[in-house]
């Protein structure tokens, strides 16, 4: 069931290891922001993408709205103390209405 998840372009080969993952996934196209794998694990299989895309260098502050902020602790307080560091307000994302978290 997994494989209907992961969109790969062949290269020739068959094996797991000379297959790559390709920008496009079924639930759109790999924003800058967006964390390629590396490693796909399934419950019979190990698929080490041997030609991995680029991860993010960083935060993108700009891409990151007031409301998603609000929920992940560990960037608000990060991006509290870059700002003490450097005297200025980093930029925020665009408003957005997320939808309802689910209670535990």
């Amino acid at each position: 069931p997994w494989a209907s998840l992961v969109k790969e372009r062949g290269d020739g080969e068959e094996g797991a290891g000379e297959r790559r993952g390709t920008r496009d996934t079924p639930f759109g196209p790999l924003t800058e922001h967006d964390v390629p794998v590396d490693i796909i694990v399934t419950p019979t299989r190990i698929i080490r993408v041997s030609d991995p895309l680029p991860k993010p260098s960083g935060v993108y502050w700009d891409l990151l709205s007031p409301q998603k902020l609000a929920q992940i602790k560990v960037l608000r307080e990060l991006k509290k103390k870059l700002e003490e560091e450097l005297g200025e307000e980093l930029p925020s994302g665009p408003e957005e209405v997320l939808p309802p978290i689910a209670e535990r």
